[in-house]
């Protein structure tokens, strides 16, 4: 999974919304998506001009996470899974014989 943090609103040195783009990738195929956070409580857990693009995004996946499972995550991974499923109907297939 890769996370960008795209763009970021503050408030006094807190940040209180955050744009984000996330996407995975798997063998063949890869599933995007991008949204904007609202922090629910923002609070000063790190200076503003020491906060990292890692912090953005652990913070993000803890408020979007409920009994462990990350929402984004987890909907990425679904649509990644359906992808695989899907046969494209003007997609010639093949026909294989049973030889044994």
């Amino acid at each position: 999974m890769d996370w960008k943090i795209t763009n970021i609103e503050q408030t006094d040195g807190l940040i209180t919304h955050a744009d984000f783009f996330v996407s995975l990738t798997d063998r063949k195929n890869t599933v995007e998506t991008q949204g904007t956070h609202t922090f629910a409580n923002p609070s000063l857990k790190t200076p503003f001009d020491e906060v990292k693009e890692q912090n953005v995004i652990d913070w993000i996946i803890q408020e979007t996470s409920q009994d462990g499972l990350n929402l984004i995550q987890s909907n990425l991974e679904k649509q990644l899974v359906q992808k695989e499923k899907v046969d494209l109907p003007w997609v010639f297939k093949t026909f294989k014989p049973n030889l044994g």
